[in-house]
């Protein structure tokens, strides 16, 4: 099992090392005014490619623990998964979604500006819960080393 794993990730990194190249290439051969003008197409791939390997990441994440754990563990993982779509929900319904004045052509939907609303407030709710944890954890270790 641990070999097909390796020659994946193996793969997997080959693919990205390969669109990146691509993507370098590309822009390289480009001209200024192309480049500030979008053309390129492998930019579209490479975020994509990203966000699949990020997407499949976040499934594996979410399901390894239910084939290579306990019952602890499963509910372990059960827990982190209602806490993380508690805190969606949460950024979801502090999102306005109000429009911003920017000179954005096309201009963007209700919708993208909620969903843009919702991942700067949870990227805010984690930085704090990140800097409340690391400060509670060095108070918890000056305590316990008294």
């Amino acid at each position: 099992m641990s070999k097909i794993i390796k020659y994946i990730s193996y793969a997997l990194l080959v693919i990205s090392a390969i669109f990146i190249v691509i993507f370098y290439v590309q822009i390289g051969s480009m001209t200024q005014a192309e480049i500030e003008s979008g053309a390129s197409t492998m930019l579209s791939v490479v975020l994509n490619w990203a966000i699949i390997l990020l997407v499949v990441c976040a499934i594996c994440a979410v399901i390894m623990p239910f084939f290579f754990s306990t019952g602890k563990g499963i509910k372990n993982t059960l827990i982190k998964v209602a806490v993380i779509v508690v805190l969606f929900g949460i950024s979801y319904l502090l999102a306005s979604g109000a429009p911003v004045e920017a000179n954005v052509n096309p201009a963007p939907t209700f919708a993208e500006l909620k969903w843009t609303d919702t991942g700067l407030i949870l990227t805010c709710i984690l930085f704090v819960g990140a800097v409340l944890a690391i400060l509670s954890g060095s108070v918890i270790n000056i305590i316990k080393n008294r």
